[in-house]
């Protein structure tokens, strides 16, 4: 997640989009409740369902 956002700020992505796209993120990790790299497609439909 770190390289991604320093990435994303050396692109000139602001900062608001940044903390958006890491509070989706942690959102989709708490919603899941195990480890993200077995999170399924079907998984982030429940979410966005949810």
């Amino acid at each position: 997640m770190d390289q991604y956002l320093l990435a994303c700020v050396g692109a000139g992505i602001c900062d608001s989009t940044l903390a958006g796209d890491r509070s989706t993120l942690f959102e989709f990790i708490r919603f899941l409740g195990r480890p993200v790299w077995t999170a399924r497609p079907a998984d982030a439909d429940r979410l966005l369902a949810a």
